[in-house]
């Protein structure tokens, strides 16, 4: 079925604006929907996307700062869009499905840049074959928490040509066969939290620069818990640390670490 599509362009977007809201709700019915959103200026969205099949494709430009966006999805094979250039933005995105229902087969792509400076991206998905792509490029200070539950999930996450950011990704609950790949490149003072629960789990991490950290600093752990789960760690750097634990059977690690004064360890329970 062909989608229809509402396009909303914010009131006074090509001018400085103090601020503005928008607000659009999609009922249950509400199926095969496109919402697009453009706006400059301090910006306030709340999304919600109570039926199946929906999209919601938003840009906000250079000139837009202190924008928060909300997103809350209910259904089945929805998507989400996020462009956003500018500093102190906050994105959150909630695919969590109704009650009991989860929410499945739903994808979110997140690209926030222009030397974005304490940007906060907030991301929970509740359900079976969830993907989410979120990238952070030229950031300072921006944190990303990702929260997946459910099976067949699969995150990437990047931040590239940052200082001092901070990843927080968990795929927790009773999930099997999912996927966390992270890649931090030409950063320094950069942490990262992780844990993955279930069986056949996959974690990927790649750091370049110096100062990082998986784990240590003020996390207090890197973990996957469960059977069948594959680590692979690679630092690239000086002064940079891993501190990572698997708990389970049939587990495997690999840890790679370049240059100087860098410290990797590793704790199995079984």
């Amino acid at each position: 079925m062909k989608k229809s599509i509402l396009s909303i362009l914010a009131v006074c977007a090509t001018i400085a604006v103090s601020a503005q809201t928008v607000a659009v709700t999609q009922s249950a019915a509400s199926s095969n929907t496109s919402v697009g959103i453009t706006q400059t200026g301090a910006s306030a969205l709340t999304l919600n996307q109570l039926g199946a099949n929906g999209a919601f494709v938003i840009e906000q430009t250079a000139s837009a700062n202190s924008n928060e966006i909300t997103i809350n999805q209910m259904g089945d094979y929805d998507d989400v869009v996020i462009t956003q250039l500018g500093d102190d933005n906050a994105i959150t995105i909630n695919q969590t499905g109704t009650g009991s229902v989860t929410a499945d087969i739903n994808t979110i792509n997140i690209y926030q840049s222009s030397t974005a400076v304490d940007n906060t991206v907030t991301v929970t998905t509740y359900g079976t074959s969830n993907d989410a792509d979120i990238d952070q490029v030229s950031a300072t200070l921006s944190v990303i928490t990702l929260e997946q539950d459910g099976i067949n999930n699969k995150a990437i996450i990047l931040q590239a040509d940052g200082v001092n950011n901070s990843i927080i990704a968990e795929q927790i609950g009773t999930g099997t066969l999912n996927n966390l790949r992270i890649e931090q490149y030409g950063l320094d003072g950069n942490r990262v939290k992780v844990k993955q629960d279930g069986a056949g789990n996959i974690f990927e991490i790649d750091q370049t620069g110096s100062n990082n950290t998986i784990s240590g600093a003020d996390f207090t752990y890197a973990k996957q818990n469960g059977t069948g789960n594959f680590a692979d760690l690679t630092q690239l750097g000086s002064g940079n640390q891993i501190i990572f634990t698997q708990v389970g059977l049939s587990t495997s690690a690999t840890f790679t670490q370049g240059e100087t004064n860098n410290i990797a360890t590793l704790y199995v329970v079984q």
